[in-house]
């Protein structure tokens, strides 16, 4: 029966002074990009999507001693860092938000202060096309060229950060290579082989097991050698890749892992056969097609596959293991690619993706193969977050982004999820403020066995894209309808990016 979440904060009344100007007079205007984009879709060259300039100055920049109302917490001592897609160069075609190259957005927090910096990752797609002067690589709205080095898509790792083994990987959503990123000063190391071990490619969305530190990953090809590998790899240096059954074109997004197994997901959305054949791109939804969900043991093998309704997911929350079964929770889209597009109110879209995701749980039993599904809230939302220390564990809470009703995907709200009452709190944000993937950064560090789940923060980082202005705010995770404790005035415009991150750099 699917849990009735109750919704204890709707909306909470604007900051009373926000929002507010900035002391840096080069912010009195908002920034905008000088690139050209032909063809923009759904506004993810505008609004809160408008990228910085590539070649301006201070693309690249760091600023200390941020003004910030309030007080940052004395415990944060870490690093909150954002993955963004913002072209170098101006877009040879059609641009796409998946297209830009990979740029990081920082705030470093540390004795109550904070500071910022910024950074493009230095892939080699990047390299190439600086040297060239120009964009050499098209975007995925236009045909495929094949005889580009590396495939006709630049690999930019501008989709996720993880915060692994003392450095952030840079990943991309398409499966590429990883790329180690320093998180204090976003400097490139290079890319992530461990220790040359590494011949595959790996997606976005690798997790980090909270009790062995283990980095648990996948990756896969959709033509040519198309497949799907699985992975891990353990902080002293053993790397486990092996190859398994999924069917190919598929995009997968994300994995899963619980405390002995990495849960992947085969899910019918991908390629078009028939688009590719005519040399164009083309995301198709066959929902005459079940997903599947596969359960590997993590350093293991063989993979144990169970069907469920079509659908698609790009990104999990918490999976644990519950006696035999096995309990996924994630945000799922259950037709992604309607025979009729929806026209009787807005709906985000990326291409002819609609976005109309909502929180739902499976529990898949391992000894008999039944699988059970329910939905759990009719909000719609995306990009969620939990505290990190609780994968693997029956975890409480979720921390999700809430869909604003606009074309281009953003968020205007931020939901906390209680999994185990049901209750929800909806955190709404001000009038013309929106918001990206919110973090959650523990007030202690320890086991999870020993911590209160939610004992810690929330941070966000959010933008008001009429007056070109961003911040960050941090907010007491068990008072989420309370005013931010603090607000950090960041020194320019930073567009909707993608996934963020927090780097305790306590440990």
């Amino acid at each position: 029966r699917s849990m009735d979440l109750r919704s204890h904060v709707d909306n909470r009344a604007p900051f009373a002074d926000a929002p507010r100007p900035l002391p840096w007079a080069h912010l009195e205007e908002p920034m905008t990009s000088t690139a050209a984009f032909p063809d923009p879709r759904y506004g993810y060259t505008a609004g809160p999507h408008r990228p910085l300039p590539g070649d301006a100055p201070d693309t690249e920049t760091v600023v200390h001693d941020l003004p910030v109302r309030g007080q940052v917490p004395p415990e944060l001592d870490g690093v909150f860092a954002r993955n963004s897609a913002n072209p170098r160069h101006t877009p040879p075609g059609r641009y796409h938000w998946f297209d830009g190259d990979g740029l990081i957005h920082a705030i470093h927090l540390q004795g109550g202060k904070a500071s910022y910096r910024s950074r493009f990752t230095e892939t080699r797609g990047l390299a190439a096309e600086r040297d060239a002067g120009r964009s050499v690589w098209p975007g995925i709205l236009e045909p495929p060229d094949l005889s580009l080095p590396g495939g006709p898509l630049k690999d930019t790792a501008n989709t996720d950060l993880t915060y692994w083994n003392g450095e952030l990987l840079a990943t991309w959503w398409l499966s590429g290579q990883p790329m180690a990123v320093d998180p204090r000063t976003l400097a490139t190391r290079g890319p992530e082989t461990f220790g040359g071990q590494l011949q595959r490619s790996v997606t976005a969305h690798p997790k980090v097991c909270p009790r062995t530190g283990d980095l648990v990953f996948f990756g896969y090809q959709a033509v040519g050698d198309a497949g799907m590998w699985a992975g891990a790899a353990s902080t002293d240096g053993r790397l486990h890749v092996t190859r398994v059954d999924a069917r190919p074109l598929r995009i997968p997004h994300d994995v899963a892992l619980t405390e002995r197994y990495t849960v992947l997901l085969d899910l019918p959305l991908g390629w078009d056969p028939a688009a590719l054949r005519r040399g164009k791109r083309r995301i198709a939804f066959d929902r005459s097609q079940p997903s599947r969900f596969g359960f590997m043991p993590r350093w293991g093998t063989e993979v144990r596959w169970l069907e469920h309704d079509p659908c698609y997911v790009y990104h999990t929350i918490h999976c644990y293991e519950d006696g035999d079964e096995v309990v996924l929770v994630a945000c799922r889209i259950a037709d992604p690619i309607p025979d009729v597009p929806t026209t009787s109110r807005v709906v985000a879209r990326l291409d002819l993706i609609e976005l109309v995701p909502h929180l739902y749980r499976w529990r898949f039993n391992l000894a008999t193969g039944a699988v059970r599904g329910e939905q759990l809230d009719d909000l719609e939302t995306e990009f969620p977050r939990a505290n990190d220390r609780f994968w693997t564990h029956p975890a409480r809470y979720s921390y999700n982004p809430r869909i604003a009703p606009q074309s281009a995907l953003t968020f205007d709200g931020v939901v906390k999820y209680d999994l185990q009452t049901g209750d929800r709190t909806v955190c709404s944000l001000p009038e013309g403020w929106t918001s990206g993937e919110v973090v959650y950064a523990p007030k202690h560090t320890g086991e999870a066995d020993t911590l209160v789940e939610d004992e810690g923060w929330v941070l966000a980082g959010v933008s008001h894209a009429e007056s070109g202005r961003s911040e960050l705010w941090i907010f007491d995770a068990q008072q989420l309808d309370a005013e931010p404790v603090a607000q950090v005035a960041l020194p320019r415009w930073v567009p909707q990016g993608f996934h963020a991150e927090w780097a305790d750099l306590r440990a």
